[in-house]
């Protein structure tokens, strides 16, 4: 399958594969779309982007928590796990939004 182009504001033009796309069937709270793309200016940078498919100018900076608290958990309820198709092998990535504060703590 031929991968595809997001556009976005922050990035221009960006071709993703089509199985790197996440799907939020109920979408986000507040936020247009169901279809987003972990976007990166960088390989290993610490916090990217969740960039709407649908919409160039609607994206959110992310981070995995675990870069930054060694001690960060995610309690995963039963509900979940059946509704997200989990099972004992799965495995699962996490991302948190970011803000901006003036102090890299805050």
């Amino acid at each position: 399958m031929s991968s595809l182009t997001v556009e976005s504001s922050r990035f221009g033009r960006v071709q993703v594969e089509p199985s790197a796309v996440i799907e939020f069937p109920e979408g986000l709270i507040g936020l247009g779309g169901s279809r987003y793309a972990l976007i990166a200016d960088k390989p290993d940078a610490p916090i990217v982007w969740l960039q709407s498919v649908e919409d160039p100018g609607l994206a959110l900076p992310v981070a995995n928590p675990h870069r930054f608290f060694a001690d960060f958990a995610v309690e995963v309820v039963d509900e979940d796990v059946e509704r997200l198709g989990l099972d004992a092998t799965s495995t699962m990535d996490v991302y948190v939004t970011v803000r901006a504060a003036p102090a890299l703590e805050d």
